[in-house]
């Protein structure tokens, strides 16, 4: 992966929007990856909720945050150290989530490939939620992996899709490094995204 273990500015502290589309399809008892999970604000959005989940992330600053987690959830929540092409898993999951962690992948091949890894991780009638940023905008200077039009559900095909989405959303409300400026720029209209929730068959 590129720099993205340094980008402690992208972690979020509000569990993503996109995860109350998932909750309806959650099985009862499913163990969730979190595939990039910064500083736990999915993880304990599950972990509330009764889930048991492995928290994957390769930032030490942010595994420190996951391991306060832990003091409270020690029988729900596993941590690892490392990233999506790193992660060598002994099992595979009914639900993988990966949220805004793929355009971190060195290239267009890397991308794809880490989404290929993702699906591979997922049990039969398991189900992923996978969001990336897209191609196109100011953006496209920054990462060397962003999904293009119809890519991420061309990516899905063969699996059962339950939402899809390719959209702008807000922006931060905050500068944190000169490469933030533009998102106040654009105010509203945000960052373009792509986002799935699909199940494999």
């Amino acid at each position: 992966m590129t720099d993205y273990s340094q980008k402690g500015h992208y972690y979020i502290e509000e569990p993503r929007f996109e995860l109350q589309y998932l909750v309806p399809l959650l099985p009862r008892n499913a163990h969730i990856l979190d595939m990039g999970a910064g500083n736990g604000n999915n993880t304990k959005f599950f972990l509330e909720r009764g889930y048991a989940v492995t928290a994957v992330e390769p930032n030490p600053t942010a595994i420190k945050k996951l391991e306060g987690l832990q003091k409270y959830y020690p029988k729900q929540i596993r941590i690892v150290e490392a990233s999506v092409d790193t992660y060598k898993p002994k099992q595979k999951f009914d639900v993988v989530i990966c949220c805004m962690v793929v355009h971190f992948m060195k290239d267009h091949r890397a991308g794809t490939k880490a989404v290929r890894t993702i699906q591979a991780w997922t049990k039969p009638g398991g189900i992923n939620l996978l969001t990336g940023y897209m191609s196109n905008q100011p953006l496209s200077n920054d990462y060397s992996f962003l999904f293009k039009p119809h890519e991420l559900s061309e990516l899905y095909a063969g699996w059962k899709s339950h939402w899809y989405q390719e959209s702008f959303r807000l922006t931060w409300s905050r500068i944190y490094t000169p490469k933030d400026i533009p998102r106040l720029l654009l105010g509203k209209r945000g960052f373009k995204a792509a986002r799935i929730i699909a199940q494999k068959v």
